[in-house]
């Protein structure tokens, strides 16, 4: 009975991990072409609005990571960058799934997700401001 109930939480976890690493995909590529078209209007002090949070140059953003193993293959993923007022929800998400999903892998598993806990709890908040302008001298 515990090994069905244990099964059953690491499937939900891959599942889970399968599901919020597409949305996250797409939510980055959303963010980015957001943040190329509004940048300018962003630095002059102007607010805008993207999926329902208002973003002005001085919002603070946080991102996360979460670890998935199945047997040998091991990997850690991370979120579109969020703003921080968010950031509890996403923190528990994926420290769920590091801590169902994470372990099994052979010998990466265990590696990814102990550094999945680490990072995300020493995770750094960026303003909009510093990613414009580190974007800005990349290019």
């Amino acid at each position: 009975m515990i090994w069905t109930i244990i099964v059953l939480l690491v499937l939900a976890s891959w599942i889970c991990a399968f599901v919020l690493n597409i949305q996250e995909k797409n939510r980055s590529k959303r963010f980015s072409q957001f943040l190329a078209e509004n940048a300018q209007a962003l630095m002059d002090g102007s607010s805008r609005d993207f999926e329902g949070y208002t973003y002005k140059r001085d919002t603070k953003l946080i991102q996360y990571q979460f670890a998935v193993s199945v047997i040998s293959l091991s990997m850690t993923r991370g979120t579109s960058l969020r703003p921080s007022e968010n950031k509890t929800w996403l923190l528990i998400v994926c420290t769920l799934i590091s801590a169902l999903g994470g372990w099994w892998g052979i010998p990466w598993g265990p590696y990814y997700t102990i550094r999945s806990f680490i990072n995300n709890g020493k995770a750094k908040e960026v303003t909009i401001q510093q990613l414009i302008f580190s974007v800005n001298n990349q290019n």
